[in-house]
């Protein structure tokens, strides 16, 4: 019996897929499939795939992509799952033992979200990157407010640690978006719409490899135009629309400081934005959040330019 279908998109990924794939297949939790998407790659990730489905047949499915990207191969994952339940592991990540049972313990909430390890590659030592705390957040109560802070957030902007319900993927028609930057975030986002209560565990058990010049921690081109709409997932303009707006205003900014000119340049073209009108000094809850928003409404960059460079320093 399939419970939880596991959707890994591969993309040139030869020196860490095989970890991914056997700490997949060492999970304790064992009613599962893992799919494998391709994503048009060139080094030896495709004859890697092909080696772990003639092995593993019953449980390991592959779909090979020409290379259109992690959204349009999470995309193709979805349409093959069979699970009640999805799982989202990137190829050079890699899970505890544990992982999938914990996540399990709670499936009869509609999402259930766990904390993130990191390990950088190179080194054996593994650290708590984002520590969560055991909690339900009741969407109906208003309790979801507490998701939007930067103590809460980074948990939810991305799309692996967490156990969706297929139901809820299909009956919405939820997908990724096809862009470069960002669409994890809006997925979850889209899918926070149709839950009623979210189960938070304290329990870690995914680990993140931290590799320079992958595509999370790259230029990213038009970045801009990547976050500019995560914050209109949240009806009206309220505390918690604030707190997505300026968030992205933040990774804007701090996606291209080599120059002053370059850094000028996005200020204005986050100031000339139609939803900027929107964005409030008094409703943004930090005094940091506030300070980045009235040096940009007085179109003073410079002092911007030193703090957010020295973050990226």
């Amino acid at each position: 019996m399939i419970n939880i279908s596991i959707i890994i998109p591969v993309y040139n990924k030869e020196k860490f897929l095989k970890k991914c794939i056997d700490s997949v297949l060492k999970q304790t939790y064992t009613e599962i499939e893992i799919i494998l998407i391709d994503d048009g790659s060139i080094d030896k990730s495709k004859e890697i795939i092909s080696e772990y489905v003639t092995e593993y047949p019953k449980i390991i499915h592959s779909i090979e992509e020409g290379h259109k990207g992690v959204s349009n191969a999470r995309n193709q994952g979805l349409k093959k799952a069979k699970g009640k339940y999805i799982v989202f592991v990137d190829a050079d990540d890699y899970l505890e033992p544990n992982y999938l049972m914990n996540l399990m313990k709670f499936s009869n909430f509609e999402f259930v979200v766990s904390g993130l390890l990191e390990q950088i590659y190179g080194l054996t030592s593994i650290t708590t990157s984002i520590e969560t705390v055991d909690s339900v957040i009741d969407v109906d109560s208003g309790s979801v407010d507490s998701i939007f802070s930067k103590k809460f957030f980074p948990i939810f902007s991305v799309v692996y640690t967490k156990l969706f319900k297929k139901e809820i993927i299909e009956k919405y028609h939820l997908t990724f978006k096809d862009q470069q930057y960002g669409e994890d975030t809006l997925f979850v986002l889209e899918y926070l719409k149709y839950v009623k209560k979210i189960k938070i565990i304290s329990y870690a058990g995914y680990i993140n490899l931290i590799v320079e010049n992958t595509l999370s921690r790259n230029y990213v081109n038009n970045i801009w135009e990547c976050v500019r709409n995560i914050p209109n997932e949240i009806n009206g303009h309220d505390k918690n629309w604030q707190f997505l707006f300026v968030r992205s205003i933040k990774l804007t900014l701090l996606n291209d400081v080599s120059t002053f000119r370059n850094f000028k340049k996005q200020c204005n073209i986050i100031t000339n934005d139609s939803n900027f009108k929107f964005a409030s000094i008094f409703l943004v809850r930090s005094w940091t959040n506030k300070i980045i928003l009235l040096f940009l409404k007085s179109k003073i960059y410079w002092p911007l330019f030193i703090v957010f460079k020295s973050k990226v320093n």
